[in-house]
């Protein structure tokens, strides 16, 4: 009994230090509305990106001990989808002429606002997933 008690405490504890990284993240997040430049705001939130996504794979592998699992491939094309223009855009590359982006028909500040939509879209995605996945 005791043992697992140690067990449930430990999970806890390390559920805490996960959850307050995601709350972490989507204050930096936030943080990011208050930039005004458009290069540099796609710089910093594609960073802010890449480091959930590599959390929340790392965060999968280690509960699920397999790369290739339903949630870290759901995961990876999740992000493809919703963020897969914030690195072209962050570094420069041209789109072409046959492509939707959204900042073409949008304004910059909606733009940022949806951006930051999907980054807690995506956590809380990652939190229900995670729990569903340790139940």
């Amino acid at each position: 009994m005791k043992k697992f008690l140690r067990n449930q405490k430990e999970n806890i504890l390390k559920y805490k230090s996960l959850l307050s990284i995601e709350i972490i993240l989507c204050l930096l997040g936030w943080g990011t509305l208050l930039i005004s430049h458009q290069q540099t705001w796609f710089i910093i939130f594609f960073l802010i990106t890449l480091l959930q996504l590599i959390i929340h794979i790392s965060s999968f592998f280690q509960l699920e001990e397999k790369l290739m699992t339903f949630p870290i491939i759901f995961f990876i094309l999740s992000y493809i989808f919703n963020y897969g223009h914030i690195p072209i855009k962050a570094f420069n590359i041209d789109f072409g002429s046959n492509v939707l982006f959204p900042l073409w028909y949008i304004s910059f500040d909606v733009y940022k606002e949806t951006a930051i939509f999907t980054l807690l879209s995506q956590t809380m995605l990652f939190i229900g997933l995670f729990f569903s996945i340790n139940i």
